[in-house]
């Protein structure tokens, strides 16, 4: 045995009989006099001479005295110390901490509230196996292996380890680099192996449907002894029944409600349910595709963009007395798409000064027919509309009440000849991804909970 392998378990030894030695320390000496036979005999004869001193206590002054039975043979008692050193050991290693290995870390939070989680949730902790549960906005996590993904509320979301997960509902978008190849996602119904880049997964129905979308790349679906592979583009479904290709739709929902209200007889609000007040959706495609007639839609692509539209009718209304004016609207999450796909985006509000414009349709608007159209996914004639001003929505936060005041909308009402006003939203920023599906939605006249766009006017005395 080495010198300085002696003099290391001599230093060790004494630190266990004076209680002193630390978790390190402790694994150090246990593998030290486990290594080799010589090593073992030389603790426990090292042990033994402990107990040798401690037997004749009596001639070590000032020594605290220990009465030990004789009714044992001393041999005994020797080995029985050398044994008891031992068991020291191996009892303190089992009641030592265990560190949880670390899988991920909460990359960031964007408006972010949780539910029941078994797993810390602020943003920069470190993530072990466990549950997250998010009931709002996004939250990112970045895990040891160089997966990212993004829980979009409401979800619940389990970490097994850096390249396993669970999702027991809602929706996650993941990002898989080359590193993390073979990612995988559990759901209620099937398992999901990454073998590309980026794919959107969502479970819904209660866990009854698994619904994969692939962003970019190549995702293997599986579904008990059946396995699919899905590319770029596509989206599928998994339930009881099997795998199958998917496109989701919505229903068509229509509830009307009272559009003019008098609140004083200074103010008055006036919404698109009023009088010949309409709203709606432009687009240049299949009108069934992923359209709600409850919904003012707004979308920023070249493939699927969408215009939305709002009018209101003031027929009844002296607007020369019009003292100031606010536009109030409610954001909605459309269901198309997932807002983990967003980023902080700009909206520009137009209002169309040629009334020749004002004839277009409730619902669905062919995008070339629409009020002062241009071609261009930002552009609006404006020999026929004038800009009223811009909003903006933070990444995560798509839904909400938003509240539009500005110089230019006094002025479109108070010289606005045939009083009817129509105002168009369009969505200036450009997607994060090449295939960003996220639409935009307000609440229109006929959604069957939020109120539509409204007008809070206040008069002239």
């Amino acid at each position: 045995m080495k010198p300085d392998v002696q003099k290391r378990i001599e230093t060790l030894a004494e630190k266990a009989i004076d209680d002193s030695l630390n978790e390190q320390e402790t694994k150090e000496l246990q593998e030290l006099i486990t290594q080799d036979e010589e090593t073992a005999l030389f603790y426990t004869q090292y042990m033994q001479q402990h107990a040798m001193l401690a037997l004749d206590c009596d001639h070590i002054p000032e020594f605290k005295q220990v009465h030990i039975s004789t009714n044992f043979p001393v041999s005994w008692i020797i080995a029985a110390a050398a044994l008891l050193a031992v068991c020291f050991l191996l009892f303190k290693d089992t009641q030592a901490p265990k560190q949880e290995e670390i899988y991920a870390v909460i990359e960031s939070t964007d408006f972010a509230s949780w539910g029941d989680s078994t797993l810390p949730t602020s943003s920069g902790s470190e993530l072990s196996a466990g549950k997250l549960k998010i009931n709002e906005g996004l939250a990112t996590l970045q895990f040891k292996s160089g997966a990212k993904v993004v829980l979009e509320g409401p979800a619940t979301f389990e970490i097994i380890d850096s390249m396993t997960t669970r999702l027991h509902d809602g929706i996650v978008v993941s990002d898989i680099p080359e590193s993390a190849h073979g990612f995988t996602i559990y759901t209620p119904t099937s398992k999901l192996v990454d073998h590309g880049t980026r794919f959107l997964t969502q479970v819904k129905n209660g866990g009854q449907k698994t619904i994969l979308d692939v962003l970019e790349g190549e995702v293997e679906l599986i579904k008990d002894n059946e396995s699919q592979m899905f590319k770029t583009g596509q989206i599928a479904k998994s339930t009881d029944a099997g795998i199958e290709h998917y496109k989701d739709l919505r229903e068509e929902l229509f509830v009307k409600e009272s559009g003019l209200k008098s609140v004083s007889s200074k103010e008055i609000k006036v919404t698109t349910a009023y009088g010949e007040g309409k709203d709606g959706t432009a687009n240049g495609f299949d009108p069934n595709f992923h359209f709600n007639p409850g919904e003012i839609m707004i979308k920023h692509t070249d493939q699927y963009l969408r215009k939305g539209f709002a009018g209101f009718d003031l027929k009844f209304l002296d607007t020369s007395k019009v003292e100031s004016i606010e536009l109030n609207f409610n954001m909605v999450f459309s269901g198309f798409g997932s807002v983990a796909l967003s980023r902080n985006s700009t909206f520009s509000i137009y209002g169309i000064i040629d009334d020749s414009q004002d004839n277009w349709p409730q619902g669905h608007i062919v995008l070339k027919n629409s009020p002062a159209y241009k071609k261009g996914i930002t552009d609006i004639d404006l020999t026929k509309a004038v800009k009223l001003g811009e909003f903006k929505l933070p990444r995560g936060k798509i839904t909400g009440h938003i509240n539009f005041k500005s110089e230019e909308l006094l002025k479109l009402i108070q010289t606005d000849r045939n009083k009817f006003i129509t105002m168009a939203f369009i969505c200036d920023t450009a997607p994060n991804v090449k295939r960003d599906n996220l639409v935009y939605s307000i609440a229109g006249k006929y959604h069957p909970t939020a109120q539509p766009p409204a007008l809070h006017i206040i008069m002239k005395d």
